[in-house]
């Protein structure tokens, strides 16, 4: 099935993004929006990194997050450090991928904090 998103996002982002807005929470929502995050990050990384976010998964939610941004960093390294930035959190910490325990609490208080705007925000960013 992460075959059928990964060629959906990439034919139509946009049609991708409603379905798994539509999707229930758990681990298949979480691995749907982990392949359309890491595919639509060349596309739209914010809107990528939005979703990546509104993972429900703590673990799932933190790597996928961390791949986005690293991989939105190396083509415009400025809007992904001020996309986290804006979000209160520490650039250096959403791009590791060590899972140490102050990464991890540094990580959750940033992912409780911004999880519900974020999926409010999620339509928006996807409609633009």
């Amino acid at each position: 099935m992460r075959n059928a998103v990964s060629n959906w996002t990439r034919n139509d982002p946009a049609s991708a993004a409603s379905w798994l807005g539509h999707l229930p929470d758990g681990k298949t929502r979480d691995q749907m929006i982990s392949s359309f995050s890491n595919n639509v990050t060349d596309i739209d990384p914010e809107a990528a990194a939005s979703w990546a976010a509104s993972i429900g998964g703590e673990s799932h939610r933190r790597n996928t997050l961390s791949n986005v941004i690293s991989q939105w960093a190396r083509t415009d390294r400025p809007s992904a450090e001020a996309w986290v930035n804006r979000q209160g959190f520490s650039f250096r910490a959403a791009t590791a991928t060590a899972h140490t325990n102050t990464q991890h609490e540094v990580a959750q208080t940033f992912l409780s904090a911004q999880r519900a705007e974020l999926e409010r925000g999620i339509y928006s960013v996807i409609e633009r």
